[in-house]
């Protein structure tokens, strides 16, 4: 499947000009597992993305997804129930407020973030 951007997700980026031996993790493995390292720690998607070279925020989301998926269960519901409490703080943090208009897109924000993040 190819995104937006125009690479597949396993693809490397231009950014990706590091050379891998056989036993190093391929450069999307390895930075899906920091994507999802930084934000275990609680850094936002934005920042995780300029960090790790990630073209946008939603790049992180989708890599913290995939490294998600790859780690056994008991540990994937521990890093949902944490990846749930900091949503729900961000919703509250949101409160009442600024403008409607921008809380309403912020929290729309938050839902996308639930079912792409908390989905089985």
């Amino acid at each position: 499947m190819t995104s937006p951007s125009g690479h597949s997700p396993d693809e490397p980026l231009a950014s990706d000009h590091a050379v891998t031996t056989s036993e190093a993790a391929p450069p999307s493995l390895e930075r899906d597992g920091q994507a999802l390292k930084l934000r275990s720690k609680g850094m936002s998607f934005a920042k995780i993305a300029a960090k790790v070279g990630f073209d946008r925020p939603t790049d992180a989301v989708n890599a913290f997804h995939r490294a998600l998926l790859r780690v056994p269960a008991p540990k994937r519901d521990q890093l949902k129930q944490e990846e749930a409490v900091r949503l729900d703080a961000w919703a509250d943090r949101i409160g009442e407020s600024g403008d409607a208009e921008a809380r309403e897109r912020k929290l729309r924000v938050i839902d996308v973030l639930r079912k792409k993040v908390l989905a089985p």
